[in-house]
């Protein structure tokens, strides 16, 4: 595709899902990847990390280039600096990791894992097994029923963790920001872009949990309160962040919904 179809900067605001983004061909990051070889994908692989290097060694480069345009001497610093913003660093992750929005984050990693890791899954597409062989249910009702519960765990699983990260990013940017930060509009301030994907990851997992519960009756007391857990999580990331959704992300509110 075309260098100009690309969309600057669309990589910083999505939810690395490559798979299921519509807008994978215009990213250069996502072209890149799709790019790579499955041995360049694989950790375990040396052709993993010489991938790696490749990529680290042309953002080095770009990023020298960039910082000389702009007069910006990006080795210029002192140990004392480099020290003092390390310490700046370690004081507001510390923060981001005490503030309830994260406490309440990692309380639904745990009781997402927890579920996850049981066997109610296992129990109902066994369920499903014995129906389509009693003759209860037709065999393409049965595979479509399993096809639903697999989709809404992939999804689940997927930002089970995410959600967590964005979150802990967009307190410790909202907390690194200066001056020249807040004279930005809310639609390009850096927080609210973070905090706007955060968001978008709960109201994603938030439906696909409500689907399971619809389609498992039997859990609906367990993820019931997976459920309400999510929703406080929503409501105190919109309190802290209640421009979030004002950000302008390139490509998903400009060419179309993701």
């Amino acid at each position: 595709m075309a260098k100009s179809n690309m969309i600057s900067g669309i990589h910083n605001w999505c939810d690395r899902w490559c798979e299921r983004c519509p807008f994978v061909s215009r990213c250069a990051v996502g072209v890149a990847d799709a790019a790579l070889s499955s041995e360049a994908k694989d950790m375990n692989n040396e052709a993993f990390w010489k991938a790696l290097s490749d990529s680290f060694a042309k953002a080095f480069v770009m990023l020298d280039e960039a910082a000389k345009a702009h007069g910006i001497d990006i080795n210029s610093f002192s140990e004392e600096e480099l020290e003092e913003s390390r310490r700046d660093w370690e004081e507001t992750s510390e923060q981001a990791d005490k503030h309830p929005i994260c406490q309440l984050g990692m309380d639904y990693i745990k009781a997402g894992r927890e579920w996850l890791e049981s066997d109610a899954v296992k129990h109902k597409l066994e369920g499903a097994i014995r129906e389509v062989e009693m003759g209860i249910r037709s065999i393409a009702d049965g595979e479509r029923e399993g096809l639903e519960i697999q989709e809404c765990l992939e999804v689940i699983q997927w930002y089970l963790h995410f959600i967590y990260v964005k979150s802990h990013r967009a307190l410790t940017e909202i907390a690194d920001a200066n001056d020249y930060d807040f004279e930005l509009p809310p639609s390009e301030r850096s927080h609210n872009g973070t905090a706007k994907i955060a968001l978008i990851s709960v109201e994603r997992s938030l439906n696909a949990w409500a689907l399971l519960m619809d389609m498992m009756p039997g859990e609906e007391d367990a993820i019931l309160s997976i459920l309400a857990m999510l929703q406080r999580l929503q409501r105190m990331l919109q309190a802290e962040f209640p421009e979030a959704q004002s950000f302008i992300r390139p490509g998903f509110d400009t060419e179309g919904k993701a």
